[in-house]
């Protein structure tokens, strides 16, 4: 499947084996198909189950995909029957418009006291998938994996997410970010005396999904496929990326936890998508520990929560503790960081001699006014054009979705910026983004040569230099996005004026050869 095809959606799925076994959960509207195959992990083969749903996606729900360890002894053909159950029930809260996304979870009593052989309260965690080999599965953007949450477990992600749980499920099976299968015979990665020895039992936390944190790292080497290793040295700067739909859930939460002169609380978060490297912790560890990909370059860390503990008298300081970040904050830094967390405006905090700083970057477009449709934008988009090959593209951005959301930030940046402005005559519009790793980003704007509209792409061009840039590794990745303004568009240069003046005529491998001409590492 093409990079396009990955960031935009669209056919490729592999050809289904043969003879699933097809049930009809809800008669008309909802199927599972139900495969029998070996998952191969590493050297070993486990036998599995998957189920595949069809027909969330006519009420607006993403699809299920729920690969189940089986036992050698289970016969292939009878898949047990509590996942097609669950998923009836969860197809009646998708009609009433109830919907999970990826980092969201669902907790419930076991089903007759017992549910895939467990019983008390268990659940589901809800992840971005991967491919089943052998199995046919809708394209990535329309489907959700489903991992199976044990007692235990449950309890924990119902109030603090499903970040640790996944991340050691990870560190266990030696796979990252986390085994796509669920195994329900497995022992619980969260004990009963989780609370009591972990910061997140000992402070008032509340769930943000959604939500994110990361950093980027000192250059290290990278352990094995999912093995635990160190991670580089930690960067200068820690990152809140907040999306603009989950303002009113902060502000509400700072007016319960942030309203006194000095206190404390913790967000919980999801792990970044882009990220390379994932906090693992587990009691005991007397070390961060992470989890890589082999193929990563170990310099993008993310974790599952971020603490703040503020007051008068407190130094400003934050570090890595157990799978997230804590920050201390005196009066004014508290200050500036509550104004950004309740406003919506991006803000980074001056770190201290010898101390890590932290910031806050906001994503998504700026609700409109009133309840009517919003008008047509003075940008609009044509087309996307990569200027490294699909194989290049698969190296260097771990996250496809990341870069999606900073396409859809730059049109949000784009309407907030040309709407206010008095319409000018149509014209095409070249913007084009380059993306270093360790979050560098530089963006050129070009219009047509003598346009009223140069100075203001100029602004533009700063304007979208300050957005949060995806996780790139490796090497830099560049790529066009073709618009128009005010209705205009046509023929679009192929590459930044700027390149084309830099290179002088001469061949230069684009984007690597020129950047390291105007930009260099």
């Amino acid at each position: 499947m093409g990079w396009l095809r990955r960031l935009f959606g669209g056919p490729g799925a592999p050809a289904a084996p043969a003879n699933p076994v097809v049930t009809d959960l809800v008669p008309g509207k909802l199927t599972a198909r139900v495969h029998a195959h070996d998952f191969r992990a590493g050297a070993d083969a486990l036998p599995c189950w998957t189920y595949v749903t069809d027909g969330f996606a006519a009420v607006g729900q993403k699809e299920f995909v729920f690969t189940l360890v089986r036992g050698r002894g289970d016969d292939p053909s009878r898949p047990p029957h509590d996942p097609l159950r669950f998923f009836a029930q969860i197809y009646s809260l998708a009609e009433q418009k109830q919907y999970v996304e990826a980092g969201g979870f669902t907790c419930f009593a076991a089903h007759g006291g017992n549910f895939l052989g467990r019983v008390g309260l268990v659940g589901f965690a809800y992840t971005r998938p991967e491919p089943v080999p052998g199995v046919a599965t809708p394209p990535p953007d329309r489907c959700l994996a489903a991992v199976f949450l044990l007692p235990g477990e449950a309890e924990w992600v119902r109030g603090r997410g499903a970040y640790r749980v996944l991340a050691r499920l990870g560190r266990d099976a030696h796979y990252f970010p986390h085994p796509p299968w669920s195994d329900s015979r497995r022992a619980a990665v969260i004990g009963p005396d989780e609370a009591a020895t972990s910061l997140l039992g000992q402070m008032p936390v509340a769930y943000l999904g959604g939500a994110s944190v990361r950093t980027f790292l000192t250059p290290s080497a990278v352990p094995p496929a999912g093995s635990v290793g160190t991670g580089g040295g930690l960067g200068d700067r820690v990152t809140l990326r907040v999306d603009r739909s989950r303002s009113r859930t902060l502000t509400e939460l700072l007016a319960e936890v942030g309203a006194g002169a000095e206190g404390g609380f913790a967000l919980a978060l999801d792990a970044d998508p882009g990220a390379n490297v994932r906090l693992a912790w587990r009691p005991g560890d007397d070390a961060p520990c992470t989890i890589t990909p082999a193929t990563g370059d170990a310099s993008c860390l993310t974790g599952g929560f971020l603490a703040i503990v503020f007051g008068p008298g407190v130094a400003d300081g934050g570090r890595v503790l157990e799978d997230g970040f804590a920050f201390t904050l005196g009066p004014a830094a508290w200050a500036a960081l509550r104004h950004a967390l309740t406003s919506g405006e991006n803000v980074a905090l001056p770190a201290a001699a010898g101390q890590v700083g932290l910031s806050v970057e906001w994503g998504g477009a700026v609700a409109a006014a009133g309840d009517g449709p919003r008008p047509a934008s003075a940008f609009h988009t044509d087309s996307m054009l990569l200027y490294q090959p699909d194989e290049v593209m698969r190296a260097r951005v771990p996250s496809v979705e990341s870069c999606a959301a900073f396409v859809a930030d730059v049109e949000a940046a784009a309407a907030a910026f040309w709407d206010p402005r008095p319409a000018g005559d149509p014209q095409p519009v070249l913007v084009v983004a380059a993306v270093r790793p360790g979050g560098r980003l530089r963006v050129w704007v070009d219009v047509p040569p003598g346009s009223a509209a140069e100075g203001a792409a100029r602004e533009f061009a700063a304007v979208l230099g300050r957005l949060p840039a995806p996780v790139v590794q490796h090497g830099p990745v560049a790529f066009a996005v073709r618009a128009g303004l005010w209705g205009g568009g046509g023929e679009w240069p192929f590459v930044p004026r700027e390149w084309q003046d830099a290179a002088g005529g001469a061949t230069l491998l684009v984007p690597d050869g020129i950047l390291d001409l105007i930009w260099p590492d």
